[in-house]
């Protein structure tokens, strides 16, 4: 008996005295391409298909037993051979009111988009629908003068014909209205959309001023910093935006984001001075060439 708790005690030392390296989870021996925070809702086998991996690379990873109990906030190390996938299209809808209370305010919330031509063609109408109904139904005579090459149509359109300054200032289309694919985000002191084949960020702040920006993020980026941790109910930007945000002085200008970025359906038309911008978030901005812009 005596032996045997003698056996034990040395037993216990021996663990005891173990290299702690032992017992290191995984992800540290293996090394991490980048991280990802567990939030409400989310599975293993969710996250392994959002960067192309398995269920069992990810628990093996990340020293996990149980595949079906993973923590809200929890970092998860995503193996250094699985490539970090571009940001799929969010069906979600934009979350509730804007959540920050900073002194140089938010942007508003996303305006109801107009529904297509409830009413008939009326008679001497310019130009002829598609489009929301005027008031009298029919929109504003064109400007006089000489009729552009090119002429805007539908929300594009609307705007030009209706507003005499913008028609001034834009000048007439140099190109017919382009689609294009997007993603964008709201931040607390303004508003960034991402030309995801062109590569270029339209950083629209809160003070009616906008810049252009190359979008440089490349698959060998990380996504974001894990040493950046925003406050509760905002958001570190990621992929392009958030690279642009982290190396330039975006981060402090634009503050934190709202909500996370997501895949939006955007429109875009270049003018002699300046460019318009729809997505099916936030609607029309006018873009001007002196660097101002209005909605």
């Amino acid at each position: 008996m005596k032996k045997a708790a003698f056996f034990g005690l040395v037993l216990a030392l021996v663990v005891s005295i173990l290299p702690l390296a032992a017992f290191t989870p995984q992800a540290e021996a293996g090394g991490c391409r980048t991280w990802y925070v567990v939030r409400r809702g989310d599975t293993l086998a969710v996250i392994a298909k959002r960067y192309n991996t398995t269920v069992a690379v990810l628990m093996n990873a990340n020293n996990i037993k149980n595949r079906n109990r993973i923590v809200v906030g929890r970092s998860l190390c995503i193996p250094g051979n699985v490539p970090p996938p571009h940001p799929q299209p969010q069906p979600h809808p934009w979350p509730k009111p804007w959540p920050c209370g900073q002194p140089n305010g938010c942007p508003p919330a996303p305006q109801p988009q107009p529904q297509p031509w409830p009413c008939q063609n009326p008679n001497g109408c310019y130009p002829p629908p598609p489009g929301p109904c005027q008031p009298n139904g029919c929109y504003p005579p064109p400007p006089p003068g000489p009729a552009c090459n090119i002429m805007p149509v539908q929300g594009f359109g609307n705007v030009w014909y209706g507003n005499v300054t913008v028609r001034n200032r834009l000048g007439c289309p140099t190109a017919v209205e382009q689609g294009f694919t997007a993603v964008d985000e709201p931040f607390c002191n303004g508003y960034v959309v991402e030309d995801v084949n062109g590569r270029n960020l339209y950083i629209l702040f809160n003070n009616h001023r906008w810049e252009q920006r190359a979008a440089t993020w490349t698959q060998s980026d990380a996504v974001y910093n894990p040493q950046i941790v925003p406050p509760p109910g905002y958001y570190q930007p990621q992929y392009s935006i958030g690279k642009a945000w982290r190396e330039s002085d975006l981060m402090q200008r634009l503050s934190w984001g709202l909500t996370p970025q997501r895949s939006v359906n955007a429109t875009r038309q270049s003018f002699d001075n300046g460019m318009m911008l729809w997505t099916g978030a936030n609607g029309v901005y006018v873009l001007y060439n002196d660097g101002t812009w209005s909605r």
